[in-house]
This record gives C-alpha cells, sequence and structure tokens, in this order.
C-alpha cells in the first residue's frame, strides 16, 4: 500500500458496515488512516467507493 501515491477503497456505508475484527483489516485501516488522506467520498447502492491518496 504505502508504494501508491492512490488507493480506491470500496467499502460498506457506515449505516450496514460490520466493525473491523481481523487483525489484517485493522492494519490495513491503521495505515490509511496514517499515510493516507481522503480526496474524494461517494455513496452509491450502499457501497462508498473512497479515493485517497499519499501525503
Amino acid at each position: 500500500m504505502l508504494a501508491r501515491r492512490r488507493i480506491l477503497l470500496v467499502t460498506d456505508s457506515p449505516d450496514v458496515a460490520k466493525p473491523l475484527t481481523a487483525r489484517r483489516d485493522r492494519t490495513k485501516a491503521a495505515v490509511l488512516e496514517r499515510y493516507f488522506t481522503v480526496v474524494a467520498d461517494e455513496r452509491s447502492h450502499g457501497r462508498r467507493p473512497r479515493t485517497s491518496s499519499a501525503g
């Protein structure tokens, strides 16, 4: 993940998303939060595509 400047993340909408329980998922979320900034956040048909940029 850190080798990329941009990442497209597609998740469930917050109102239906399950909590992160797997260690791997928690680690990914922590890396995204620490090293990337959300530059777009849209909702479509219950999904939530977000574009993040390193910075």
